[in-house]
C-alpha cells in the first residue's frame, strides 16, 4: 500500500476538486442543449422537463459513484485512477513525491 505524506493528501484532495470541478463543466452543456430545444420551441414542457430530469439524475449517479466514499485511504488510488482517465495531468503530480509521481505514471500506462 502507498502511503500519502499529509502535505500530499491534501494535493490530492485538492486534485479531486478539480477533477470535480471539470466533471460538472462536462455535465452543463448536456443539460444546456435539452434547455436550448425546448426554448426554441423543439420540445413541449413535459418531455423537455422529464428528458432534462433524466439526464441531470443520471449524471447525479456518475458524480456520486466516482467521488461519494472517497476515503483518506483510497486517495492516492483515486488520483491514479484519474490520471489515468487524463482527468488530472502531469503537471497536477508535480507536488506529490518523485517515486509517488513515477507509480501513478506506472499504473496509468497499464490502462492505456
Amino acid at each position: 500500500m502507498v502511503e500519502l505524506t499529509k502535505i500530499e493528501k491534501r494535493h490530492a484532495i485538492a486534485s479531486l476538486d478539480k477533477s470535480l470541478e471539470l466533471e460538472f463543466g462536462n455535465g452543463i452543456p448536456k443539460f444546456d442543449r435539452i434547455l436550448s430545444q425546448w426554448k426554441d420551441k423543439k420540445k413541449v414542457n413535459r418531455v423537455a422537463y422529464y428528458k432534462l430530469f433524466k439526464v441531470v439524475k443520471s449524471f447525479d449517479i456518475h458524480i456520486a459513484q466516482r467521488y461519494d466514499d472517497i476515503v483518506n485511504t483510497c486517495l492516492f488510488y483515486t488520483v491514479c485512477e484519474f490520471f489515468s482517465h487524463k482527468i488530472i495531468q502531469e503537471e497536477d503530480l508535480s507536488p506529490f513525491r518523485e517515486e509517488i509521481q513515477n507509480i501513478i505514471i506506472k499504473w496509468a500506462e497499464g490502462f492505456e
